[in-house]
């Protein structure tokens, strides 16, 4: 529906194949549903103007940018953009690459590095590592496999 209906009252009828908004009686959108699970529909003229800019970008493009700023910022990046509906990953994306202009290019690809590292793949998390200076901190070498211990049980324990 349109995005300035938003918060406002509205009326829906549902069929099998459509779905209508009614605004005050009058209908504002008609869009045909979607047979795929969790997949949305939305007309572009329904959009805020700020929504509508993310759809001229493109992961190309986005990983261009990302590019420029260093290996890790890409690989980063990368991941963002394999998972979640694609405007919010876009919308993400963009925003790590937007803090190379506050904090640096140097410092974003440290904490890129380090957010790979540790398996991290949000945009809070790299954030809140250039905020603090997290990025800078030297960390030991992360090991893939636990030692082992009388304590630890393993998989096989838990079936």
């Amino acid at each position: 529906m349109p995005y300035t209906l938003v918060g406002q009252k509205v009326d829906i009828r549902a069929t099998a194949r459509v779905l209508e908004v009614f605004f005050k009686g009058e209908r504002v959108a008609s869009h045909r549903r979607s047979s795929e699970p969790n997949k949305t529909l939305t007309l572009p003229d329904h959009m805020p103007t700020s929504h509508r800019e993310y759809l001229s970008w493109t992961p190309s493009r986005i990983l261009e940018f990302a590019q420029e700023i260093g290996k890790c910022t890409y690989e980063f990046v990368e991941k963002m953009l394999e998972s979640g509906q694609v405007q919010a990953a876009y919308r993400r994306a963009l925003g790590v690459i937007r803090l190379a202009k506050i904090y640096g290019e140097e410092r974003l690809e440290a904490a890129c590095s380090k957010a790979l590292a540790l398996k991290i793949n949000s945009y809070r998390s790299v954030e809140n590592m250039l905020k603090t200076g997290f990025e800078r901190e030297k960390t030991e070498k992360i090991e893939s496999e636990l030692p082992d211990h009388e304590n630890l049980r393993g998989q096989s324990y838990y079936r």
